[in-house]
């Protein structure tokens, strides 16, 4: 996020105030903000490399958690669950991860589409839901 000036105002009164112009991605472009305020501080993102292996990182994860049962043993065959995922805003890969996740939780699988019409609830066998 680029800092394009550092500037002060003298707004009525006059008080003096600090203020920045900060630039922000939005969308595909950008949205300059005059941000008053003296203390301020931009905390700009660092770059992590992704992991070599994310199917096999997420299934060590789920399989061989710290402190908890596999995700297998947690969820029985009895359980009812539902799976919440994010919409295109939050950076998850869920297209990914989705699948991963129903292949480990295979065994209480039943999938649920819903629907404007409000479809009935199809019972999905493994390997059937990529």
């Amino acid at each position: 996020m680029p800092v394009s000036a550092l500037h002060f105002t003298a707004p009525g009164f006059g008080a003096i105030l600090w203020s920045m112009i900060a630039k922000l991605r939005y969308g595909r472009a950008e949205l300059a903000l005059d941000i008053p305020a003296r203390d301020v501080s931009i905390f700009e993102p660092t770059f992590v490399p992704g992991l070599a292996d994310e199917a096999a990182s997420f299934r060590h994860a789920v399989g061989e958690p710290l402190n908890s049962r596999p995700l297998r043993e947690v969820v029985g065959a009895s359980e009812r669950l539902a799976v919440a995922i994010p919409d295109i805003t939050r950076p998850l890969p869920s297209d990914r991860l989705l699948g991963w996740l129903l292949e480990e939780l295979s065994h209480v699988l039943t999938c649920s589409r819903h629907t404007l019409d409000h479809r009935q609830r199809h019972r999905i066998a493994p390997g059937q839901y990529r």
